[in-house]
C-alpha cells in the first residue's frame, strides 16, 4: 500500500485531503498569476458558501437585533 503524497495529488483530489494546503496554494496561484493551476470550480462554490453563511450570519444577527428591542418596548 503506497502513500499519496501532496505532489501527486489532482487540485480536486488536493481540496479533499488537506482543505487548508488547498486554500494556501490558491491563493499562491492567484497572487502569481498562475490562472492554470486554480481550481475554479471549487473556488467558485467556496465564494457562494463564503456569501450564503455571510447572509445567514447578518440574517441571525438582525433577528437578535429585533428580539432586545421588543424587549426594550414591552418592558
Amino acid at each position: 500500500m503506497s502513500k499519496t503524497t501532496s505532489a501527486e495529488l489532482e487540485p480536486t483530489d488536493f481540496y479533499d485531503w488537506d482543505y487548508y494546503a488547498w486554500i494556501h496554494k490558491q491563493r499562491r496561484a492567484f497572487q502569481d498569476h498562475r490562472l492554470e493551476e486554480i481550481d475554479w470550480v471549487k473556488v467558485a462554490e467556496e465564494i457562494e458558501d463564503l456569501g450564503k453563511s455571510q447572509k445567514h450570519s447578518v440574517e441571525s444577527q438582525m433577528a437578535r437585533i429585533a428580539v432586545h428591542f421588543l424587549k426594550l418596548a414591552y418592558r
